[in-house]
């Protein structure tokens, strides 16, 4: 019997043979929850200056497009003014998120089949967009003593067997780690051993607790840095569909031999719209005020959570140095998915597992700090109510 045509359709490998949800979301999806999981700001009822956004948008030339690959200069230049540590307006090649700015260093610097070396537990995006790269992603460990920091022998390891690219994320995604100097004198040092190119992902930056360090004083004169932010978590627009790449370490001549190859492969793309460029320099000058307003959410989610929990000594709230999630780790009496179904259904939240964050072991939960204070609030009596039934 021939087959159809849909049958005999090919994909790349690179795409999953299935594209199915999980047996658990379906489930989820039935239940009347408190989605205590979700990331877009424009979702979780916080106050924008709209007026000056809608000013800072409203390009009084809309028509006009004079295509430049690395980006409008003056758009580079404001990006450069605000950056943590001194940046000029040569070092920034825009483009649209930091998705695609992971798919450009990959295609930058990594044959097919090359390593690329990841944090878990981290959110589950890099792994993917370096299979579309094809690259072989693999992981490397974040070790949790009290805090969490990088397992340097497990990184290693993985440039030993041949790791192109090494993937830092600081405020990592969710556990709020961050590299510290003392580190990342060392992953420059292996770095430049081995020959590898270092990306800082730094688009939770804006909510780390603590002064981040700069990275690319670590790096100067020894490795390549590549370090990423952008408007998605800095403006808490993740429509605004703006990021940037600074390239830092290394010596001038290498930092501009990268980025004129970054125009090269940004130049086939010409990704970035030119009314969110001509918005950019207001757009800097209004982040500060979204991001104090997250801020301020964040920690009094954060409170609301450490307080309630201080009341379960089984269970712990796990210390963030920065972003906008919580990690709660609970005895591992169940596995990940009944972990999540039993919430669900005996306190009525729905939160992430530990898995999909990549964490060893069970008994993680992530939960986000974005939501709306008293609707958290009440979800954490619940969710202690519970706790103290079930744990004691």
């Amino acid at each position: 019997m021939p087959l159809s045509a849909l049958e005999a359709m090919r994909f790349s490998s690179r795409i999953p043979s299935s594209l199915q949800t999980s047996p658990l979301v379906e489930q989820l999806r039935q239940m009347q929850l408190i989605d205590l999981t979700c990331s877009n700001p424009t979702r979780c009822g916080l106050t924008y200056p709209v007026q000056s956004l809608a000013d800072a948008l409203s390009s009084p030339d809309p028509l006009s497009y004079s295509p430049s690959a690395l980006g409008k200069l003056e758009a580079r230049a404001a990006i450069a003014r605000c950056a943590r540590e001194e940046t000029t307006a040569d070092q920034v090649v825009l483009c649209a998120s930091t998705s695609e700015a992971y798919a450009w260093v990959f295609k930058l610097f990594c044959e097919a089949n090359e390593l690329v070396a990841y944090p878990a537990p981290s959110y589950p995006l890099i792994s993917v967009i370096g299979e579309l790269e094809a690259t072989v992603p693999v992981s490397y460990r974040l070790a949790f003593d009290g805090q969490w920091e990088i397992d340097l022998a497990s990184l290693e390891a993985r440039v030993e067997q041949g790791a192109r690219v090494i993937v830092m994320v600081q405020p990592n995604n969710p556990t709020g780690s961050c590299v510290s100097v003392e580190q990342g004198i060392q992953l420059a040092d292996l770095c430049a051993r081995y020959d590898a190119i270092a990306i800082s992902d730094e688009v939770f930056a804006p909510y780390a607790r603590q002064p981040m360090p700069a990275l690319g004083r670590c790096f100067a004169g020894k490795a390549p840095l590549i370090c990423l932010d952008g408007l998605s978590k800095g403006l808490g627009l993740p429509g605004a569909k703006l990021s940037w790449m600074i390239v830092r370490g290394a010596d001038l001549a290498c930092r501009q031999s990268i980025i004129e190859r970054l125009e090269w492969v940004a130049d086939a793309f010409l990704s970035v719209s030119a009314l969110i460029q001509n918005a950019t320099p207001r757009l800097m000058e209004i982040a500060p005020v979204v991001q104090r307003r997250i801020n301020s959410r964040v920690l009094e989610n954060q409170a609301t959570l450490k307080e309630a929990l201080g009341r379960v000594p089984s269970v712990d709230l796990l210390p963030s140095m920065g972003g906008w999630s919580a990690v709660l780790r609970l005895p591992r009496t169940r596995n990940d998915d009944e972990l999540v179904l039993w919430l669900a259904r005996e306190a009525h939240v729905f939160v992430h597992s530990g898995y999909f964050y990549d964490f060893a072991g069970e008994g993680y939960v992530v939960i986000s700090l974005l939501g709306d204070p008293a609707e958290l609030a009440a979800s954490a009596e619940r969710l202690v109510d519970l706790f103290l039934r079930e744990y004691g």
